[in-house]
């Protein structure tokens, strides 16, 4: 890209950004004396239990703990001709686990990634990569950056940059396979964030937030409806300011703004506009390579300051990012609705300086810092969809919800080369290192990934206790690749994903569930140590099964139990350092969380999952009966929130991440031990000047540990030392 449209680009990007605060400035002066916003609809997920009556934990925000994913249901009797005005239609009555972060817990815990925000849900941890980007495995499977995370249920955007929270009204962790309703999908569940929407109250918030580093970051939020009906409604969001952690001489910044728009067309017809637009700058560190096996273990180094810088100042990770989704939903008659929407979504990472150290002395730490250059790198993903959805009767006592549908996604990307730099360097004592030059040209070998799939399932009800859902999905998957040498490589298949379920409510407050399904995953982008950095692998198919029970007849908490049984091809690095498809791994496990609110005062989670996983059909017999890598044993989770009476408006919490042993490799040559990260969190709402006004403050990692939080794709990655965080909102 020349310089002159890089300029244009960017005073286009301006030009957003100051046209939305203008319009962020004016709707605040409009909506000043407003009262404080009522709260906004949760994604419908949170409520969906209409078959199973169960109540759902954290459907109220005063019922969620800070730090802490709610765990509930989706049910099958919902059908897209029952949804209002909520954010997502994600699972669209498919059974399967779903794990809600509200708005509440957001503002409270004040997380840095998505990570972070589901850390309290059974089965999260995070997984190998920088901290460039939300790094999310669930139950032991790392989610893919083109298709695993979803903005409103139905735009994949891409996860190679760090996603703004400020717009979001929740996220959500939805486990289980989910390829008949998203297509090309990980077995292990996608992340879904649901955008906030203009309520029938304006609202009108500034804030700002920090930590003890020097970070800075103010934000604004506005919303309101208008019209003569008030059948248009509008969210802006804006961040923007000055980023740092707890890296010596790493800094950086960030801009983000966004627009919810939707508009009641009629009783009948109403559109959804979502638009995104977002940009980061940071100093990257560097990730620890993997040494030699000696007599067949990989000797493991201690674990390095996490404050020191292995990089160097100059290795910036910049990226910018923009999403937009369009909806259009009508309701044909009181029983059937057909909806339509396309979306695309860029991420540009502009400049990375991707580092690793490697060939390091142990007691010395003397080492060799491979750094790779990465410029230009562009990926863009599209998607549309047309769905209908109705319910009918046939005789007396079958009630049938019905779908029927077809989507479209491409994945494009110019996968640029990458030039190496080899400079020395010290993993216990770094020196300052010069930048390094890239000198070698780029060339561009792009790659493109396409998927169309028709879909049809129908949830039918037997009575007031039984519901059955069976569904299949066809998918014609292409995909192109340019090679530096030699032809194009081309792959195309068809595959058929059936998928059934079944929910028997066994009383008011209790159900049994059980659940099949099947569907294509793409596995990855070839890390960058790889020979092939970059590449993109042909999918493969992937099954799970589910059975489990969700309550609330324990004195009204939520209560969860799940066994699921996974089974997907194996992605991992040959003895020649390629990456590619070899084998296939089962990941078996029992999950379980309890919740809720003890009385007024006192609210708790606690959440755990315990995983065999282990890998067959491998071409080399040593990775057979082996745990995959980077997939812990177990993890566990804990937070209590107390709020005492004597100061009204405050609350203390607290919080216990544990996560088990991890395989730095396939072959397990070596083991990350087990760790725990406590957290500590305050917060407080009062009236200042009249307006509601909401202080946070959070310690994490509270004890400083020093860990390695995650190891993969020949890399250790060590997890961040103590952080204070702090915010402060204030209601118009």
């Amino acid at each position: 890209m020349d310089s002159t449209t890089d300029k244009t680009l960017r005073r286009k990007r301006i030009a957003i950004a100051v046209a939305s605060l203008g319009l962020s400035v004016a709707l605040l002066q409009r909506t000043a004396n407003a009262q404080v916003p009522s709260p906004q609809p949760q994604s419908d997920l949170v409520n969906r239990d209409a078959l199973t009556k169960a109540p759902v934990s954290g459907a109220a925000d005063s019922a969620v703990p800070a730090a802490t994913a709610s765990s509930t249901a989706a049910s099958p009797r919902e059908s897209a001709a029952d949804k209002t005005d909520s954010g997502s239609s994600a699972t669209n009555g498919i059974p399967m686990t779903v794990n809600v972060v509200s708005r509440s817990s957001l503002d409270q815990q004040q997380p840095n990634d998505s990570y972070e925000a589901l850390r309290g849900a059974a089965g999260i941890s995070s997984s190998a990569g920088a901290s460039v980007a939300d790094n999310v495995s669930i139950r032991g499977i790392a989610l893919e950056g083109r298709t695993s995370f979803r903005l409103n249920g139905a735009l994949p955007i891409n996860n190679f940059l760090a996603m703004p929270l400020e717009d979001k009204q929740g996220e959500e962790a939805l486990k289980g396979a989910a390829a008949l309703l998203f297509g090309i999908a990980s077995p292990s569940g996608i992340v879904n964030l649901v955008t906030k929407r203009a309520g029938d109250k304006p609202n009108a918030s500034i804030g700002i937030a920090g930590n003890t580093n020097g970070e800075i970051v103010g934000s604004v939020d506005v919303g309101r409806r208008f019209g003569t009906d008030n059948q248009f409604g509008i969210r802006v969001n804006a961040a923007g300011g000055h980023l740092s952690n707890q890296l010596e001489d790493a800094e950086g910044s960030r801009r983000f703004v966004s627009v919810a728009a939707d508009w009641r067309a009629s009783d009948r017809l109403s559109f959804k506009l979502d638009f995104e637009d977002y940009e980061r700058s940071f100093t990257e560190n560097s990730t620890i390579g993997l040494l030699s096996p000696v007599n067949g273990k990989i000797p493991l180094p201690a674990v390095p300051d996490p404050n020191k810088l292995l990089s160097g100042s100059w290795a910036t990770y910049k990226a910018h990012a923009q999403n937009i989704l369009l909806r259009g939903d009508y309701k044909i008659t009181d029983n059937w609705t057909v909806l339509a929407e396309a979306g695309r979504a860029e991420t540009e990472r502009d400049f990375r300086d991707a580092s690793t150290l490697t060939n390091y002395n142990l007691t010395t730490g003397e080492g060799t810092l491979v750094t790779k250059l990465a410029r230009g790198q562009d990926y863009v993903n599209k998607y549309g969809r047309v769905e209908t959805n109705g319910k009918f009767d046939t005789g007396s006592l079958l009630e049938h919800h019905l779908t029927v549908g077809v989507m479209y996604n491409s994945r494009d990307q110019n996968n640029p080369s990458v030039q190496s730099i080899k400079t020395p360097q010290n993993l216990f004592d770094p020196i300052t290192l010069p930048a390094p030059v890239l000198t070698a040209p780029i060339v561009d070998l792009p790659q493109e990934s396409k998927d169309t799939g028709v879909y049809v399932y129908d949830a039918v009800s037997v009575g007031k206790r039984f519901t059955v859902i069976g569904g299949m999905r066809r998918t014609d998957y292409s995909l192109t690749a340019a090679q530096a040498n030699g032809p194009n490589t081309r792959f195309q298949t068809t595959n058929y994903s059936p998928a059934i379920g079944i929910t028997f409510l066994l009383r008011p407050d209790t159900s049994l569930y059980a659940s099949y399904m099947t569907g294509l995953e793409e596995t990855g982008l070839a890390p960058v140590t790889a020979v092939n950095a970059y590449q993109a692998l042909p999918p493969s198919v992937a099954k799970q099964k589910e059975v489990g029970i969700r309550s609330s007849a324990l004195y009204g908490f939520s209560t969860t139990l799940a066994y699921f049984d996974i089974n997907r091809g194996t992605a991992q690095l040959n003895n020649q350092n390629v990456f590619l498809i070899d084998g296939r791994s089962t990941y078996r496990g029992v999950e379980a969380s309890i919740g809720g609110e003890i009385n007024r005062a006192w609210s708790f989670n606690l959440a755990g999952q315990y995983l065999h996983a282990r890998t067959s059909g491998a071409s080399d017999p040593t990775l057979n009966g082996t745990q995959p890598e980077n997939t812990p044993d177990f993890t566990l989770s804990m937070t209590v929130v107390y709020r005492p009476s004597v100061i009204p408006g405050s609350s203390l919490s607290a919080g216990m991440f544990r996560t088990g042993a991890q395989a730095v490799n396939n072959a397990n040559q070596a083991f990350i031990p087990a760790y725990t990260v406590y957290t500590l969190g305050a917060g407080y709402t009062t009236r200042i000047a009249g307006h509601r006004t909401t202080l946070a403050l959070n310690v994490n990692n509270l004890t400083n540990d020093r860990h390695f939080s995650a190891a993969g794709n020949g890399l250790l990655i060590v997890g961040p030392a103590r952080s204070i965080r702090f915010s402060a909102r204030a209601d118009f």
